[in-house]
């Protein structure tokens, strides 16, 4: 986690340069209950903002935005933004879907208590922050997150080219349909994980719950521990490098072409194939450069 120097820095950079701009304007303690009070508004910093409803869509179409310690209580907040950083901000359960076809945006240090927030966004930063809301974070590409605590169902639907780091995470249905995906130093308390998915690598991370990986393809796992029953059925081109299975994960890997690298074999089920390998003495696991399955917004 950063210090809270290095945080108040990055903002402040970020507000000097709007501030800049021809026709910003800074707006301490803005309040507003009205309906797309800042539509379409450019260059602004909202400081110490309380935007509640009835009125909804508060700043609709908006550009070049900072939001810095503020309240978010209306309905669908920041739709259709582009260049817009949060920090240290409250969204509240009344504000329904938040961050929606939004793209080119951070946010950090903020605790989002929103049903389905962030969908359909683009070019998403999110550090030292949590959310808990259901259906949350669908049909995000070109993401990065850092030390995030999240709290859903169906979470990171149908995402695509991002990087996860330090996931904290209780729900269900997770990664569904996801491509392109790098995740470590993750816990993942989570049942029907990465159906459907492909081209997943998770590093030095735990995955409990029942059913993970079903109907999933080129997934590979590094230093990775795992709970629950019947894990990776129906799927193609697994790899699992130097991780355990708890004595849950039984009937695995049915009708799936399964590599095992330094990794015991759990209780199975009808596997389609199974491959054991060991690595070479003192290589590094790094140098594996994910066996040559390596996300492509990596490359």
């Amino acid at each position: 986690m950063r210090d809270e120097n290095s945080v108040e820095l990055e903002y402040r950079s970020f507000m000097s340069g709007i501030l800049k701009m021809r026709g910003a304007r800074y707006l301490p303690h803005f309040k507003s209950d009205g309906e797309r009070a800042l539509f379409n508004v450019h260059r602004v910093v909202l400081d110490k903002a309380i935007l509640k409803g009835p009125g909804e869509s508060p700043a609709k179409g908006a550009r070049d935005i900072l939001v810095l310690n503020s309240s978010i209580r209306a309905r669908y907040a920041f739709w259709e933004n582009r260049n817009l950083r949060i920090y240290s901000t409250r969204f509240y359960s009344s504000d329904r879907a938040p961050l929606w076809y939004t793209r080119n945006f951070v946010i950090d240090s903020c605790r989002m208590e929103s049903p389905k927030s962030l969908r359909m966004c683009q070019d998403m930063t999110i550090r030292d922050s949590s959310l808990k809301g259901t259906e949350s974070l669908w049909q995000i590409s070109q993401f990065d997150i850092d030390d995030f605590t999240l709290e859903s169902y169906y979470p990171f639907l149908e995402c695509s080219h991002g990087v996860i780091k330090n996931l904290h995470m209780k729900g269900k249905y997770s990664f569904q349909h996801c491509r392109d995906i790098l995740i470590e130093n993750s816990e993942l308390e989570t049942k029907d994980a990465f159906w459907h998915s492909r081209n997943i690598t998770v590093k030095n991370s735990v995955l409990k719950g029942e059913y993970i990986g079903w109907y999933a393809s080129d997934l590979t796992f590094i230093n990775c521990r795992f709970e629950g029953t019947q894990p990776f059925v129906e799927s193609r081109r697994l790899t699992f490098v130097n991780c355990t299975f708890d004595a849950s994960c039984d009937r695995s890997f049915e009708a799936s072409d399964v590599t095992l690298i330094d990794t015991a074999q759990p209780d199975v089920y009808k596997p389609r194939s199974i491959i054991r390998e060991e690595l070479a003495e003192n290589l590094d696991l790094d140098d594996l450069a994910y066996l040559g399955k390596e996300p492509k917004h990596l490359s």
